[in-house]
């Protein structure tokens, strides 16, 4: 899905290696952001725990999720 995303992206508008590159870390940085937002409101609090075990996951599955790019 990302891979498919972000190959169309592509097509219409190149990026660089560089760009590519840091996609990981601009959707770690975007989930930490919102983990952040979430934890401070009660009522999303489980919200920002389902999204933390997301990000765990992304991170250690990096290889699979942007392995080509």
């Amino acid at each position: 899905m990302l891979k498919g995303i972000i190959y169309g992206y592509d097509d219409i508008c190149k990026l660089t290696d560089i760009e590519k590159k840091s996609i990981p870390y601009v959707i770690y940085s975007i989930q930490m952001i919102f983990i952040a937002w979430l934890i401070e409101h009660e009522a999303y609090k489980n919200c920002a725990m389902q999204n933390r075990k997301m990000l765990i996951w992304i991170w250690e599955n990096k290889d699979k999720c942007f392995g080509v790019l």
